[in-house]
């Protein structure tokens, strides 16, 4: 091989890395949670918990997990039966790489569940999706029946109308939908997409795997 023709696929190896590393940083999860909650996501900077779930290797860096019992990510289980094993898989989670698809945010996934196009995700197009309640906060899906609770049974609909806007809290930045979870008793709930690309230094953090 030529001096040159080495040079060049040495940079094209270079950039194809580089782009692997910027998508890994840029790769954000949807979570429903409360006011509280969504408010120390942005202004707390030791609020997240550490797991593996979701994205990477172990030879990639560690990430911020921001699960638990009242900060739950969307998950998409077709034919999902309560009670069953699941294995997890990074594609699952309602975020902008969803489905193995890069979106625009994670709001735009959630949009193609609106298929009769009302600006509201209710019904039957909720059916395949689902609230991982992360009882233990570490990333793992507990093995409860209730760790994973329908979107369709638990709440009226999701109103995509409420305009997402970016939020620069003091620990970090996230896309949130305030009031935008429709609870079947009269109450609402925010949606917050946050970047799951916050690397830490530590092993005693856990990477999204």
């Amino acid at each position: 091989m030529q001096p040159m023709t080495r040079l060049l696929v040495l940079l094209i190896g270079l950039l194809c890395l580089n782009a692997g590393a910027r998508a890994q940083a840029d790769t954000t999860v949807l979570y429903i949670s409360n006011e509280r909650l969504t408010a120390l996501a942005l202004g707390h900077p030791h609020f997240p918990q550490f797991a593996r779930v979701g994205f990477g290797t172990n030879a990639k860096p560690w990430h911020a997990w921001f699960g638990g019992t009242e900060m739950c990510v969307i998950v998409y289980l077709p034919s999902y039966l309560p009670g069953t094993k699941v294995d997890f898989d990074a594609k699952m989670l309602l975020g902008n790489n969803f489905k193995g698809q890069r979106w625009e945010n994670a709001y735009a996934a959630l949009a193609a569940f609106d298929t009769d196009g009302n600006g509201i995700v209710e019904g039957d197009e909720l059916r395949d999706l689902y609230m991982w309640v992360d009882f233990n906060g570490d990333g793992t899906l507990a093995t409860r029946e209730d760790a994973l609770v329908s979107l369709r049974k638990r709440f009226a609909g999701i109103d995509l109308r409420t305009l997402a806007k970016q939020y620069d809290g003091a620990a970090r930045t996230g896309r949130l939908a305030a009031f935008s979870v429709l609870e079947r008793r009269g109450g609402r709930r925010h949606m917050l997409e946050l970047k799951v690309g916050e690397t830490f230094p530590s092993r005693d953090c856990a990477y999204l795997s």
